[in-house]
């Protein structure tokens, strides 16, 4: 290989592995301080999408389960209410951007969690990822509804 192509290769391998990594989940904690303003909102929108969907309302009881749809609901209204004071326009269309949103991002979340599942039995009590979420998202609320 002459020196060129050994170039074009550490370069090739190089841009490979940071898309690679663009494409993961990074935990909220270290993305949230560069993301726009109500992206930790849709994030915990999404979260708590996720696992209702994953576990279902049988598994979870009634009272988890209410506790979880408050909280989806909650984040995903302040996100769409802080995106409408950001900008400006209409609530309903920021909304509607919001549940889209929030449903792309809880897809990868369930991807997260079937990988897990299949690799572990677990689908989310041992990913770091989702325990820091988790904890992020709980912070948040308890700021959100004081």
């Amino acid at each position: 290989m002459n020196g060129l192509t050994a170039i074009l290769v550490a370069t090739l391998a190089s841009s490979a592995a940071q898309s690679s990594r663009a494409g993961e989940m990074q935990p909220l904690f270290d993305v949230v301080a560069e993301a726009a303003t109500p992206y930790g909102l849709t994030r915990c929108a999404a979260l708590y999408l996720s696992v209702m969907e994953w576990a279902g309302s049988e598994r979870m009881g009634e009272e988890n389960w209410s506790a979880a749809v408050q909280a989806y609901e909650t984040f995903a209204l302040s996100a769409a209410v802080v995106a409408h004071n950001e900008s400006g326009g209409d609530l309903e269309a920021h909304g509607a951007n919001i549940v889209r949103q929030v449903r792309t991002i809880a897809n990868l979340y369930l991807e997260r969690f079937e990988t897990n599942y299949a690799v572990s039995g677990q689908a989310f009590a041992e990913d770091l990822i989702v325990a820091s979420d988790l904890t992020f998202c709980q912070s948040l609320a308890e700021r959100i509804t004081r």
